[in-house]
């Protein structure tokens, strides 16, 4: 049963002769049917320009209601919630899972013709204890509760501030929760058919794994034994470096680099799947994030595959395949061999009608 916010559009027809990234070396074609994928050709079919097409990149980690372009908009402002989100689609993200929401934001609900989104409802964070100005504050004891009221208004996902700077912007992440309440809320999250996300810079890391936590997002300290116990139950990590070289600067990046290369290399095999997320830099900074992971050791096709293919199916999403809704998006040359490729996309189809 496909989500109700992932529609097939009515729309022509049109043909796709492209090699399908991230692992694909000959062209193949498939046409665009009753807004889904199929082999039977359509005759009188337009043919969609570029040589290699992926099902969309994934946006991982956004959020829609920050200003993270810098153009002075107030928070939660419903022209800088669709200027965001529209900007994500013109740049190719057809999937976005904004995993953090201001007071009071509205987010796109079920629009057949953006990008599909996932929403986490707002951040849960005890007072104090998180960015002034992003959130309410949830005390340890109301954390449960204040979970599932934004699971009961349609989110996906639950995202928890597990850590944090008492002298934030300055001193050590220390953590928000115990290992005994983040439990609490990982089950009953789970039992309201949702997953929970986790910013987590720093020691609670172990507690967060260890509570079953879903997907870590940032995981500065991400070690051999959090990684292993991760992908035992197929979880996902975010490591947002586009951010984290930003926060960091270059020096400082690239020691975590050394740090993380064996951790991202190894992660596919030990059941993770790597997501890429642009968290604070503006939307269409996915490139970036490509090349940080290849930076960081990822084969191009893999970090491809974690903003495209990978995400997706972690997701819930199908691919480029047969019966699927037409969500694809095409290019002029292999972003493969250079990421930034994937900032000027041919043509972008969302649900099989043609946005670009």
């Amino acid at each position: 049963m496909e989500p109700r916010w992932y529609p097939a559009l009515p729309s022509g027809s049109m043909h796709l002769h492209a090699v399908l990234l991230p692992d694909g070396s000959d062209p193949v074609d498939l046409w665009v049917a009753d807004g889904r994928l199929t082999l039977d050709p359509q005759d009188g079919a337009e043919s969609l320009p570029g040589g290699w097409a992926l099902p969309g990149l994934v946006d991982a980690h956004a959020h829609l209601s920050i200003d993270t372009a810098g153009g002075g908009r107030d928070l939660g402002d419903p022209d800088l919630v669709e200027s965001n989100y529209r900007a994500h689609l013109h740049g190719g993200v057809l999937l976005v899972r904004d995993v953090g929401a201001v007071p009071g934001a509205v987010l796109p609900d079920g629009d057949p013709e953006g990008p599909r989104l996932l929403r986490s409802g707002r951040y849960l964070a005890p007072a104090g204890r998180y960015v002034p100005g992003l959130y309410e504050g949830v005390e340890a004891g109301a954390l449960v509760e204040a979970a599932l009221v934004e699971v009961a208004a349609g989110a996906a996902w639950v995202k928890v501030i597990a850590d944090f700077p008492p002298n934030f912007p300055r001193g050590r992440a220390e953590p928000n929760y115990d290992l005994d309440t983040l439990t609490r809320l990982v089950e009953a999250a789970h039992a309201a058919g949702a997953r929970v996300a986790a910013h987590v810079t720093g020691a609670a890391l172990a507690d967060v794994v260890a509570a079953g936590v879903d997907s870590v997002e940032h995981g500065l300290r991400m070690d051999e034994d959090a990684l292993t116990a991760l992908g035992r139950r197929g979880g996902a990590w975010t490591p947002t470096l586009g951010m984290t070289i930003e926060m960091l600067g270059e020096e400082k990046f690239e020691r975590l680099v050394q740090r993380f290369s064996p951790l991202l290399a190894r992660a596919e095999a030990a059941g993770v799947t790597v997501l890429a997320g642009t968290d604070t830099r503006p939307p269409g900074s996915l490139p970036l994030e490509v090349a940080l992971l290849q930076r960081c050791g990822m084969a191009p096709a893999d970090a491809l595959a974690a903003a495209s293919t990978a995400a997706r199916r972690y997701l819930g999403l199908p691919g480029l395949e047969p019966g699927a809704p037409a969500d694809l998006v095409c290019y002029p040359a292999d972003p493969r061999d250079d990421p930034e490729v994937l900032a000027s996309p041919s043509a972008v189809v969302v649900g099989g009608r043609r946005v670009t």
